[in-house]
């Protein structure tokens, strides 16, 4: 007996001291086995791995017996599977949940939608659910530089979605927070991490803040809680001379918003009456600089930070 088919490898074992037993989930044939002669020598070593896509051959004399694939590469994505834990975690779950099926119980759609989550596995996002959900990790969870962690929130109901970890989870990349329902105020506070030790810290929080006049509070992500906090007024918070530079800094903005740098030699005039001086935004960590040309010969000059 013999078919023709392309399958999605979602294991290997080795067979004796050469071969390979290969577990695909194929287009038209389902979850189906079968025996890679030579499969554990270096010419199968990049083929052969879970999360490759290859077209197989399986050669049999009856049916019910296990069979022999002749195998090629069709899409070798198992290399950069391999640099995420996230998205071998995925790919060891998707495989889990494949083997509830029966064996050559043939499901097309299970291997197309297998085949696209298998391309978007890289992608290093962790989302706990479509929805609001719980994502459990049996192990230590490290996430990696380039990675987008997205969480959401539920005010109205005063819930959200939860990573669990049974071991450590390590911070890092991107946090993308999203406020289902309800509105965000100054001492709420969601648990979503939980985990056995927590260490790193995530790079970037998007949206920068939670409405104007708010802030993420991260000083508990230590256990896993994430706060609402008033944020601070942005201000000036120096001045110096640089060559023949006045410089002059502030803080405490929100990222990207504009502001206006006022200036007057009377500190008593109406604010209507100052002179813009110099607008701008605020950078990516809500600071700003300001250089002007400093002149020894005017008079007192004072400053005003002016928002929208």
């Amino acid at each position: 007996m013999e078919w023709r088919d392309e399958g999605l490898i979602i294991g290997v074992r080795k067979h004796g001291e050469q071969s390979a037993i290969v577990e695909a989930m194929t287009r038209a044939h389902g979850r189906h086995l079968g025996l890679v002669r030579g499969g554990r020598s270096a010419r199968f070593a990049a083929t052969l791995q879970p999360g490759n896509t290859i077209g197989l051959v399986w050669r049999a004399r009856l049916d019910e017996h296990l069979g022999a694939y002749a195998v090629e590469p069709l899409s070798l994505r198992a290399g950069r599977l391999m640099e995420s834990a996230l998205a071998l975690a995925g790919l060891n779950y998707l495989a889990q949940l494949v083997r509830v099926l029966p064996e050559r119980d043939p499901h097309e759609g299970v291997y197309e939608t297998l085949s696209l989550i298998a391309d978007a596995l890289d992608d290093a996002a962790l989302a706990p659910g479509i929805s609001l959900g719980i994502l459990s990790f049996s192990n230590n969870l490290t996430l990696t530089g380039g990675s987008t962690t997205t969480i959401e929130l539920n005010k109205l109901l005063s819930t959200n979605d939860v990573a669990q970890v049974v071991g450590t989870l390590t911070y890092a990349g991107t946090l993308v927070l999203t406020n289902l329902s309800g509105t965000l105020a100054a001492g709420d506070s969601f648990k979503i991490f939980s985990a056995g030790n927590y260490s790193g810290t995530f790079t970037n929080i998007v949206p920068a803040v939670p409405q104007p006049g708010l802030k993420w509070d991260i000083s508990a992500l230590s256990n896993g809680i994430l706060k609402i906090a008033v944020a601070p007024q942005p201000a000036i918070t120096g001045t110096s001379i640089s060559e023949s530079n006045f410089v002059i800094s502030g803080t405490n903005g929100q990222p990207g918003e504009t502001y206006w740098l006022l200036s007057s030699t009377n500190i008593a005039l109406p604010l209507a009456d100052w002179m813009v001086i110099a607008t701008n935004n605020f950078d990516g960590n809500g600071n700003f600089d300001l250089t002007n040309p400093a002149d020894a010969a005017a008079p007192q000059t004072f400053y005003l930070l002016q928002l929208q």
